[in-house]
């Protein structure tokens, strides 16, 4: 255990969001905060995408012909755009501004489950039932790469933090790392027993969690090469939807079908933080969006609410009981055969007889 990781509590029960979003119809599918904090936007089988600010006063909505299944936000110097992936196989760019449509690709054949950005804004990758994964150049609006080895249904997909790597998982639990430069596969393995319905990546610490229908959640680390070496794994009751780490890299979330959201300290201990009771329904996506001094986590579900729950008294809580930690260990002696003496025990020479 490192240095100032000793820290053990019991997590905390949140009952109680900060905002409830109660604009969709039906169930809601994916929620996203902007880049900036300033908004959350929230997808749903109400075939509507809307945008809504930190307070959750709904700002703008647009209209889809299906469900909308997953969103993504990329924001550059040059361009802010929100991504929305359909259950009719296409990908739509929108202006994350106002959602004027400014691209609508036929991306699958089959809907698509999940879409992500590159970190670098370069390009967008999409996972799809059609049993492929692609890969888009932003500037062009052309795929530039296919994922044709899964074989079955592809659930979910992310971008390495470099950009470097495509991260895509099955319904049969498989995990494939492809190389987006040349599109060429550089590993492969199988990481679940059941489907792999999330993938996130930590910004700090070349960290991935991949998110299962086996009722688990397993951390890797993701190599210079592309390998995936396995870190821990975290057990659910239920089948796990959803899963993300903080900005900071200091908490990993995940959501699952029995309707709570957990929230693990991440890179130490593993240990859950705060469990968040708040809907009544399978929970399909978790967001953190972090702005010192706060810490916020969106989740939504199929309760048809998106809840914004501020967490930072449960990131306080954690900081403080790791600095103890640290001071603990920082005096615990580092060699078993020296043990800790008083004053006045005999064995300590500089002891007063």
């Amino acid at each position: 255990v490192e240095q100032g990781c000793k820290s053990t509590m019991p997590p905390q029960i949140l009952k109680e969001p900060k905002h409830t979003l109660r604009s969709h119809t039906y169930w809601v599918e994916s929620c996203v905060w902007s880049p900036d904090g300033e908004n959350i936007a929230t997808a749903s089988a109400d075939k509507t995408v809307r945008v809504h600010d930190a307070a959750g006063t709904e700002l703008w909505k647009v209209g889809h012909p299906d469900w909308i299944l997953s969103l993504a936000y990329s924001f550059t110097p040059k361009r802010k755009r929100l991504a929305t992936a359909c259950l009719d196989g296409r990908l739509r760019i929108l202006d994350a501004t106002g959602g004027r449509v400014l691209a609508d690709i036929l991306a699958h054949t089959s809907s698509i489950n999940c879409i992500n950005f590159s970190p670098d804004g370069n390009f967008i990758a999409t996972a799809s039932y059609d049993k492929t994964a692609k890969i888009f150049s932003v500037a062009s609006g052309k795929a530039v790469h296919t994922v044709e080895k899964h074989a079955c249904p592809v659930l979910a997909c992310v971008f390495s933090i470099d950009s470097k790597f495509l991260i895509s998982g099955s319904m049969r639990g498989w995990v494939r790392v492809t190389d987006v430069s040349t599109g060429k596969e550089v590993y492969a393995a199988r990481a679940h027993d059941a489907g792999v319905q999330s993938i996130a990546a930590s910004a700090t610490q070349g960290l991935l969690a991949t998110a299962s229908t086996d009722k688990s959640v397993k951390v890797w680390k993701l190599g210079e090469t592309g390998k995936l070496t396995a870190v821990t794994t975290l057990k659910h009751a239920e089948e796990v939807t959803s899963v993300t780490f903080s900005p900071d890299g200091m908490f990993l979330a995940s959501a699952s079908t029995d309707s709570t959201a957990r929230v693990y300290e991440a890179g130490c201990t593993w240990e859950e933080q705060a469990r968040l009771k708040g809907h009544t329904d399978e929970v399909n996506s978790v967001c953190f969006m972090s702005k010192q001094p706060r810490l916020l986590l969106a989740t939504c579900s199929d309760d048809k609410l998106t809840l914004v729950w501020d967490v930072t008294k449960v990131s306080v809580a954690l900081k403080v009981a790791q600095a103890r930690g640290a001071r603990v260990a920082a005096v615990e002696p580092k060699d078993p055969a020296v043990t800790m003496t008083s004053v006045g025990d005999p064995t300590d020479m500089g002891g007063i007889d």
